[in-house]
């Protein structure tokens, strides 16, 4: 679906609007639990017909819906549910406990979807567990080249690295500039000496020579 705005609406209204029981005659809709990550809400939503005006049956599924402000028409939402396979893999892992994996088996993008978020948080995981082993080598004001550093590879970048200077909030360094990250670029990552670094920039700039010729 595309995106629905509500004029003069906050951001606080509409996940209000989104989370909200909804009914009628040929069933219900309701949130068993939500919560925002940035700009993006996510809730476990269960379903349940009705036949004859008695629900008969229900199932569940997680939703996404990413959240944007228009300043002529204020703040409006659009709905993905998991059978799309979002492009955005921060929904917590224990709504995947609200809503078993029994529940997704016949669709192949929801499948394929919390197997991405699986991956993203071990990615994370891993990262933090890297950067910590390197900052424990490091001073508290400045660099140490005897000292380890913690590289990342991003996800989509294969001609790309990041020497990472912070994990919350995300910040990577390469050559000199320093880049806010975003949570989906997390790939693996690993610890390295100065050696190990400048070998990895020189393999990674012969590569881009390379792509030039």
């Amino acid at each position: 679906m595309g995106w629905t705005h509500t004029r003069g609406a906050s951001r606080k209204d509409i996940i209000k609007k989104v989370t909200e029981q909804k009914e009628n005659e040929s069933g219900s809709w309701e949130t068993i639990a939500y919560c925002s990550r940035g700009n993006v809400v996510w809730a476990v939503l269960q379903i349940t017909k009705k036949k004859d005006g008695q629900p008969f049956s229900s199932s569940r599924f997680i939703m996404c819906y990413l959240l944007r402000s228009d300043k002529d028409f204020g703040w409006g939402y659009k709905d993905i549910s998991e059978d799309m396979g979002p492009a955005y893999y921060t929904c917590p892992l224990k709504y995947f406990s609200l809503c078993p994996d029994y529940f997704i088996q016949d669709y192949p993008h929801a499948v394929e979807w919390r197997a991405n978020v699986r991956e993203s948080y071990r990615l994370r995981q891993e990262l933090i567990k890297n950067f910590k082993e390197a900052k424990e080598t490091q001073p508290d004001d400045g660099v140490d080249p005897e000292g380890k550093f913690c590289i990342m590879f991003p996800q989509g970048l294969k001609t790309s690295y990041y020497v990472m200077e912070s994990v919350r909030p995300l910040i990577g360094k390469y050559e000199a500039t320093r880049y806010r990250l975003k949570q989906r670029m997390i790939g693996d990552s690993k610890v390295v000496d100065l050696q190990e670094l400048m070998d990895i920039h020189h393999k990674f700039r012969q590569e881009a020579l390379d792509k030039i010729k």
